[in-house]
């Protein structure tokens, strides 16, 4: 809501300069704060998943998918009042958790976060520059990511 219907003044608050690019950044500490105990649901959730699926002879496996303020927040030049210039203090721990799962679940398991971050450093950003869904960039890098990832585990046949 803050950028869909600013207040005066508090949508710049949520951006940053990546060189001369700004991008705004939709999500924050309140798109998670409160919600933490839902991690228990969402791995409860993905264990039965991943039970059907094996059970109908497929091959299961969780890729995270960051956000963009994961990935972007530590190249950014964020407004000196902007409420995001602790960026790490908006990032959930949902990351390292579901990480922790798959490993004791013995679930194969692909963080992306660090193919974008290669990507955002070798300037292709992924992200459109007003919003939080990937440009081509953005796909291109997963894409890469996930077909390595497969070849590496043995998948290419699922």
């Amino acid at each position: 809501q803050t950028l869909t219907q600013p207040v005066a003044g508090t949508a710049a608050l949520r951006t940053c300069k990546i060189g001369a690019q700004s991008y705004t950044f939709l999500w924050g500490r309140q798109s998670f704060a409160g919600l933490e105990g839902e991690i228990g649901v969402i791995e409860s959730s993905l264990q039965e998943f991943g039970a059907e699926i094996r059970r109908a002879g497929g091959h299961f496996g969780v890729v995270f998918v960051p956000s963009k303020l994961r990935v972007l927040g530590p190249a950014c030049q964020f407004p000196a009042n902007s409420e995001l210039s602790d960026f790490s203090s908006h990032l959930g721990p949902f990351r390292e958790k579901l990480g922790l799962w798959a490993k004791t679940q013995g679930v194969d398991y692909l963080d992306l976060t660090e193919s974008l971050v290669a990507g955002a450093r070798g300037n292709r950003i992924p992200w459109f520059w007003g919003d939080t869904h990937w440009n081509a960039d953005g796909h291109a890098i997963a894409a890469e990511a996930l077909s390595n990832w497969r070849a590496v585990k043995g998948l290419a046949r699922y």
